[in-house]
This record gives structure tokens, sequence and C-alpha cells, in this order.
């Protein structure tokens, strides 16, 4: 059961990381 929340956030934080560097593009392209 604690591998499973392990799993979960290390997923997330992964998407989390994935989300700021999109985020940076955009930003870099914006401006």
């Amino acid at each position: 059961r604690k591998d499973e929340f392990a799993s979960m956030d290390l997923k997330h934080e992964r998407e989390f990381q994935c989300g700021i560097a999109a985020m940076r593009a955009v930003a870099a392209y914006k401006f």
C-alpha cells in the first residue's frame, strides 16, 4: 500500500515537472 502511494507521487512529480517545462516553453515562446 505504501509502495502504491510512492509510485503515485513519482508519477505526479513527473507530470508536475513536465508541466513546468511546458509552461517555461510557452513563456519563452511568448516573450
